[in-house]
């Protein structure tokens, strides 16, 4: 019981790390864009 437990566990920790290491980086990105974009309007004006 036990070791199905770890094993389900580890295995969601993986698809976890997986999908949120491009998920992070993805909204990361758009930040930073939508920083860069703002500090662009306000250059503008």
């Amino acid at each position: 019981c036990l070791t199905t437990y770890t094993g389900i566990h580890y295995l969601i920790a993986d698809l976890i790390g997986m999908s949120a290491g491009p998920v992070f980086k993805f909204l990361s990105n758009e930040f930073i864009i939508f920083k860069k974009e703002k500090k662009d309007e306000t250059r503008e004006y």
